[in-house]
């Protein structure tokens, strides 16, 4: 089984990149982390789903903090969004003039879309955008003790990974995948000794008997992530690198 991982597209469009990406690793499975911010990309996405069904490949599809702000109107501090000379209520009227996307993030924002579990081989695994415990940082979010909390959280130190992997042990979990903090990540927790790193264009074994963490690193920093399942029931995560198209400045007018 081929697991093909992708999320935090931000200002990337989905159409013309993530199809390249399909057709050439023929996954079994999308896993898509969220965080779309063009609207139009949630368009876009929406057919690679159907796609996707046509095909066969299951899609595995969870929310990201930025569909949860745009959704509800919640103004956040964005680079990205800055560099798209927009902000959360242009994007968020965006949205309520677009059904098909309204109606997609209303289905990601539901409490069982935004942590999915799963079985792969010799993993039990939680797929979300953020974490389970870390660090917030956003200008205007404030914890609320929900489950939206965990598309907010950051892994960004050695504290933040081992406050996490108890928690994973706990749900009896031993991989994590995830997105949010844009960089290629794998964290892992062996005999007690917490370790992590940013691989970029590399594969690593992932041991069933540790912890792991997987991000794929951000669609919109042209960032993938592959795990592949072999037959004797263990993991492999390779991080990939893709050559992206961008709209043209054209597609932007007026819009932003």
């Amino acid at each position: 089984m081929k697991y093909l991982i992708v999320g935090d597209y931000h200002d990337v469009p989905v159409k013309g990149n993530l199809d390249r990406i399909i057709e050439k690793e023929k996954p079994d499975v999308l896993v898509s982390l969220g965080d779309f911010d063009i609207i139009e990309s949630v368009n876009e996405f929406l057919e690679i789903k159907e796609q996707c069904k046509k095909l066969g490949i299951n899609v595995i599809d969870v929310s990201g903090n930025h569909d949860h702000a745009i959704f509800n109107e919640i103004e956040i501090s964005s680079s990205i969004l800055d560099s798209l000379n927009t902000d959360v209520s242009r994007l968020h009227r965006e949205l309520e003039q677009n059904p098909p996307a309204k109606k997609y993030f209303e289905y990601l924002l539901k409490p069982e879309n935004i942590i999915k579990r799963l079985s792969i081989g010799k993993f039990n695994a939680s797929v979300m955008h953020g974490a389970y415990m870390g660090d917030y940082h956003s200008s205007s979010y404030v914890p609320s003790g929900s489950i939206i909390d965990n598309l907010w959280f950051r892994l960004r130190n050695m504290p933040n990974f081992q406050d996490n992997f108890e928690f994973m042990k706990k749900r009896n979990e031993n991989l994590m995948i995830r997105g949010h903090d844009h960089a290629p990540l794998h964290g892992s927790l062996s005999k007690g000794n917490v370790s992590y790193h940013f691989p970029h264009d590399m594969t690593i074994d992932l041991n069933p008997e540790e912890l792991h963490v997987v991000g794929p690193g951000a669609f919109c920093e042209n960032c993938y992530a592959v795990l592949i399942s072999t037959l004797d029931q263990l993991l492999k995560v390779r991080y990939q690198r893709f050559e992206a198209k961008l709209r043209s400045l054209k597609d932007f007018e007026g819009k932003y």
